[in-house]
């Protein structure tokens, strides 16, 4: 649970409001607000410059960021796996797609020795060949040598994880398969033959915060013990394409989806070099429009906006300067929330140069004018916020509360009889 006193909490209010991140960007906006989605104003934790080495890990986003990475000027060492011309029907790099927390980490052991993908592991042998159960859920078979021979040029490109400067992992699914007899996940379903002929074999498994969460953050130890890499985290938009749960898809996607954001959302708070990136949010923002007829696969043109804001986020030519203050937000409700936040924290002067600010821009809105008395009233000004509070009963939408207010002022200035009129007013 994230904890911090009631002053900071004010504090990052007013931070936000400055930077345009307290609320939900209205469709005005024109900086984060565009074609009918919301690309958010992110404030990361590292950057990352040209020439750098990003590996990439995860489900289909992870081979979508490399395009843009590359083209950026990154070295993206994945990139660099082929494949022999009609073994794999999708660009090579898509075989190597990582769906679930259990097979990021076994991969990542792999690397440092802590886990063995063994020959006759993952494994499933059909009439047309052998299917490798670690790879993307659409491998064709090939003959198990062929098979047993690609494992080890995968490893010798995941060697390349120990030299990058940046790991970006992206999660799938919760939904996976534990081979209980080889003791490990699957990133396949084994087929139904193979579960019906080896009926205790094979467990179905949807995994919850705790397990993702505890996974990764093994994850994220092993990566920082071998090569000290700054890690970015997303959750992939990809729906599920199918569900093993006794439920509608449309509810285990939402649960699957918000596991995995909940999970990363913790990590990125227990580690200071891990940050995350919300590609599933932005997709998820545009509604059904973001997908194509099938609502699973992503519009490709999307796909390269959302990555293209991830790469313009975090990419730095150089040591990024110290921040500049970002002017106040010029909107009513804005300026509102800001002027109570820097009230409550005492910080007075702030306070009424925001709500001079108001009554500057908004003139006759009660709002300003009501804001202006609560700064007096503040600043032990009795006299100036009765003023306002009698100029605030004029103003269009003037209410019962406003009454109130005058009568409680006329009770601070030892004028009961007129507290009491008003007061009766209001009631």
């Amino acid at each position: 649970m994230y904890v911090s006193s009631g002053l900071s909490a004010y504090e990052q209010v007013v931070r936000n409001t400055r930077a345009r991140t307290v609320r939900m960007p209205a469709k005005t906006d024109e900086r984060q607000c565009r074609e009918g989605g919301i690309f958010p104003i992110l404030a990361p934790k590292f950057h990352i410059r040209p020439g750098e080495t990003i590996f990439t890990i995860g489900s289909c986003f992870a081979r979508h960021v490399e395009h843009v990475l590359l083209e950026s000027g990154f070295r993206v060492p994945v990139a660099g796996f082929t494949l022999p011309p009609g073994e794999f029907p999708h660009p090579a790099p898509h075989l190597l797609n990582e769906y679930n927390a259990g097979t990021i980490v076994q991969r990542i052991e792999s690397v440092v020795g802590l886990f063995d993908h063994e020959d006759d592991m993952g494994v499933e042998l059909t009439p047309d060949g052998a299917i490798d159960l670690f790879l993307h859920i659409h491998t064709p078979p090939v003959p198990l040598a062929r098979l047993l021979e690609r494992r080890a040029e995968i490893r010798a490109v995941y060697q390349a994880l120990t030299t990058a400067d940046v790991v970006v992992i992206t999660l799938g699914l919760v939904e996976c398969w534990w081979d209980r007899e080889a003791r490990c996940y699957l990133n396949k379903a084994p087929s139904r033959a193979l579960v019906q002929r080896e009926p205790t074999r094979f467990e179905f498994r949807q995994m919850d915060v705790p397990q993702v969460y505890g996974r990764m953050s093994k994850a994220i130890g092993l990566l920082q013990e071998a090569s000290r890499a700054r890690i970015l985290l997303t959750v992939s938009p990809v729906p599920v394409e199918a569900t093993f749960m006794p439920q509608n898809i449309v509810m285990s996607n939402s649960y699957s989806k918000s596991v995995l954001r909940v999970a990363a959302e913790m990590l990125v708070r227990d580690h200071p070099h891990v940050d995350y990136f919300p590609s599933y949010e932005i997709v998820t923002s545009f509604g059904t429009t973001a997908f194509e007829a099938d609502n699973t696969h992503v519009d490709p043109a999307l796909v390269r906006k959302v990555t293209s804001h991830m790469v313009q986020s975090y990419q730095a030519q150089a040591e990024p300067a110290p921040a500049e203050p970002t002017p106040a937000a010029e909107t009513l409700t804005d300026l509102h929330a800001s002027f109570w936040a820097l009230l409550n924290s005492n910080d007075l002067a702030g306070a009424r140069a925001v709500a001079l600010r108001m009554n500057t821009l908004y003139p006759e809105t009660l709002v300003s004018l009501d804001t202006l008395g609560h700064w007096h009233t503040a600043a032990g000004d009795h006299e100036s916020a009765l003023a306002c509070a009698l100029a605030a009963l004029t103003r269009p939408g003037a209410h019962a509360g406003c009454l109130q207010r005058v009568a409680t002022i006329y009770e601070a200035l030892g004028r009961p009889n007129e507290a009491r009129q008003y007061q009766q007013a209001a009631a």
